[in-house]
């Protein structure tokens, strides 16, 4: 578990929780995060996660996202990702990732 607050890198998120980042138009795994928020309000440079069982709802979801990260589960992500703003890190579980940040 990180502490709190924390401001961390893409990377070093992607570390933190076994993942893999992919799909980052913004630039390298540099983009810092500095917190969290929701898909419902997403704001650039904060942490969310997707947890749907639906691949097209999260193509849907990162299409619109801004300069972010986000984590999505293996299992769902789109077998071809969507142009997005956000760094997507792939692991196991998106939701149990957050939970141990």
């Amino acid at each position: 578990m990180l502490s709190k607050p924390y401001t961390a890198s893409v990377e070093e998120l992607a570390a933190a929780v076994q993942g893999t980042v992919v799909g980052h138009d913004c630039g390298s795994g540099s983009l810092s995060i500095s917190g969290v928020c929701t898909l419902e309000a997403p704001l650039a440079g904060r942490l969310a996660f997707i947890r749907t069982k639906s691949s097209e709802l999260v193509a849907r979801e990162l299409s619109k996202l801004p300069a972010m990260a986000v984590l999505v589960s293996a299992d769902v992500l789109p077998t071809q990702l969507p142009s997005t703003s956000a760094a997507v890190i792939v692991v196991k579980d998106a939701y149990g990732a957050f939970l141990d940040l």
